[in-house]
């Protein structure tokens, strides 16, 4: 997996036109609500599979203690996703809602949609 990150104006994010993914366990955003100043994206390519999408909540941690508190993660560009890459896009929400922020999952491929119907969490 590689992370692009990224740093988009509130034009830019509404020219964007992320899709929002709010199914549990993430819950609906509000990303999409309050205009901040800037967004912090996290573009993900590739497989979000076994310990190398561990990396996302490292980057997801150093952000917030950058003192970032709007973030995107935008999973257009994800090919595959298991339960460990799951875990970690779950982990990355707790982090980042547990310090005051709020995080967007944005752009999920139905691959995405149809792996975390399958883990029961809708």
């Amino acid at each position: 997996m590689h992370i692009v990150e990224r740093v988009i104006t509130l034009d830019e994010f509404r020219a964007e036109r992320f899709e929002p993914f709010a199914g549990p366990p993430f819950g609906a955003s509000v990303l999409m609500k309050n205009q901040m100043s800037h967004y912090v994206v996290l573009d993900l390519v590739g497989a979000l599979m076994g310990s190398e999408s561990h990396e996302l909540v490292v980057r997801a941690k150093r952000l917030i203690e950058n003192g970032e508190r709007t973030i995107v993660i935008n999973l257009k560009s994800v090919t595959t996703v298991d339960e460990w890459g799951l875990g970690e896009l779950i982990g990355c929400y707790m982090n980042i809602v547990g310090s005051g922020g709020a995080m967007l999952l944005a752009n999920p491929p139905s691959q995405f949609c149809q792996f975390v119907a399958k883990a029961k969490f809708l």
